[in-house]
């Protein structure tokens, strides 16, 4: 099995005894007898590196075989990578338990370390910022990350003023934060920065803007939460704060020996799913989302691949698609939650051409579901102003047979203004596409507007190709695999055209 060393300690005249995390196991401390007598016994192996290893179960557990996959080489380039990596091992070490499956956490130590074996010319962390990331997408992976923008006492969006408390689970406003006098005081400018934090990847932690003051005072308030929830060693604290040359002591590095890194054999999809294609950026993304969905991803040629899960009980509109092919777009399909009176009706929603990343734990992912109000009006619409026996559903589940629709916008419309969209369904029937303005309106003429929307009708279910054809009557060599399901949108908002 696949294992990282976290940690190594000298034992006896020769032995070693080191810390190993792994998926299946989470962490197990192993003997490695006669360590420090022979090197090549397991050459390469060495902190932060990743390896295939074989244990001896008889007894207590040594090690008994390992091979090398990845050495991370670039953590070891300066003082400040080794010591962001040495802060992560010995969170990671602290966090997992003994014996029992870790597979989130297993990841998200891949990604902090392949995120800092980088080129020089590469590395930019944001000073501390990176271990301000870390810190958060750890509590996540936990299931105890903090409340950075609703409040965590009552649930309201958090205005300033604004108190941090570790024992509430974040950040408290309004009368919520004069109730709890444990609460300690904070800029809504670091609450910012590490909403920031949290939902960038680990590579683009240099991109959120920490002042100096800012960074001492998100280092204060993670270090009692990280502390409480998840406890650390005093060494790892001092080797963070200090980043001296005094990190090189008692580590032992082989750089050579590991052969090339193997890719992972599964990713995931993950994010919030919104009724808006469009997420916003003044921080209300909670008060977009949709909850009681249901959600499976197919592959091209209508393979289920997956049912989606919600892997966080307290979020119910957090989906999370795993394991998937890496590298391999995915159509997902989301079905609409029941609607009480009140409550906005949704269809059936596919996204397409969606890609698993690696790098996890990242809350800038989303999706979105259309409401029936928005499809029935596209339908009806092109009904009125073409011909009223052209198919489009009402959206009505009683009624079977009906089929579904697209409706998407051409995000370099303006470079491809008069090609023309064809869709070819299921059912092997070409369908030509309408063009609208960005409200959905209808529009003259047989081609996509600078504006880029359109909408294909009578759509029958399954997978489903879409074809791209120039003004002179040619088609583009490459088409697009999308999909269609009965009574559903199949949502092709921010689609690009390559010719």
């Amino acid at each position: 099995m696949k294992a990282f060393l976290l940690r190594q300690t000298n034992y006896r005249d020769a032995d070693r005894i080191v810390t190993l995390l792994t998926a299946e196991s989470g962490r197990l401390d192993v003997k490695i007898p006669r360590a420090r007598a022979s090197r090549k016994r397991f050459g390469g192996l060495d902190l932060f590196v990743l390896a295939n290893v074989v244990l001896e179960t008889r007894g207590a557990p040594r090690l008994k075989e390992a091979a090398p996959l990845r050495s991370f080489d670039g953590i070891r380039l300066d003082v400040v990578r080794l010591g962001l990596a040495s802060y992560a091992a010995e969170l990671a070490a602290t966090a997992a338990q003994a014996d029992h499956p870790a597979p989130d956490l297993f990841r998200l130590t891949e990604a902090a370390f392949d995120s800092l074996d980088v080129a020089d010319a590469e590395f930019d962390v944001g000073g501390l910022g990176w271990a301000r990331g870390f810190e958060l997408k750890l509590l996540h992976v936990l299931g105890v990350r903090p409340s950075l923008r609703q409040c965590a006492a009552c649930g309201e969006p958090a205005g300033a003023p604004v108190g941090w408390s570790v024992s509430a689970g974040g950040v408290l406003s309004g009368d919520c934060r004069q109730e709890d006098r444990l609460t300690q005081s904070v800029s809504p400018a670091v609450i910012a920065r590490l909403d920031e934090a949290l939902r960038r990847p680990l590579k683009e932690q240099g991109a959120v803007a920490w002042a100096r003051g800012e960074h001492r005072e998100a280092r204060s308030m993670m270090r009692t939460f990280v502390g409480e929830h998840v406890g650390i060693r005093e060494r790892a604290l001092a080797f963070l704060d200090q980043m001296v040359p005094l990190l090189l002591v008692g580590l032992v590095f082989v750089l050579s020996g590991c052969p090339s890194y193997v890719p992972p054999e599964d990713v995931r999809l993950q994010g919030w799913l919104l009724n808006t294609p469009t997420p916003p950026e003044d921080g209300t993304l909670e008060a977009l989302t949709v909850s009681g969905a249901t959600a499976d991803a197919y592959s091209d040629n209508g393979t289920l691949l997956v049912e989606g899960a919600n892997p966080f009980a307290d979020f119910a509109n957090y989906w999370r698609f795993d394991p998937l092919p890496p590298e391999t777009a995915v159509h997902v399909v989301f079905g609409p939650p029941e609607a009480a009176e009140d409550e906005v009706d949704y269809v059936t929603t596919v996204l397409s051409g969606r890609t698993a990343l690696e790098d996890l734990f990242v809350d800038d992912g989303t999706f979105h579901l259309w409401s029936r109000a928005d499809a029935t009006n596209w339908v009806a619409q092109w009904r009125a102003v073409t011909d009223p026996t052209i198919p489009g559903p009402t959206f009505d589940p009683e009624l079977e047979g009906e089929g579904g629709i697209a409706y998407g916008q051409v995000s370099n419309a303006a470079d491809y203004e008069g090609y023309r969209i064809v869709v070819r369904d299921g059912a092997g029937l070409d369908r030509g596409a309408f063009y609208t303005d960005d409200e959905g309106a209808p529009i003259e003429g047989e081609g996509l507007s600078a504006e880029g929307t359109f909408v294909v009708l009578g759509l029958s279910p399954g997978p489903a190709e879409i074809i791209v054809g120039r003004p002179d009557g040619s088609t583009l060599e490459r088409s697009f695999a999308t999909r269609v399901e009965e009574d559903g949108v199949t949502s092709l908002v921010g689609f690009a055209i390559v010719d």
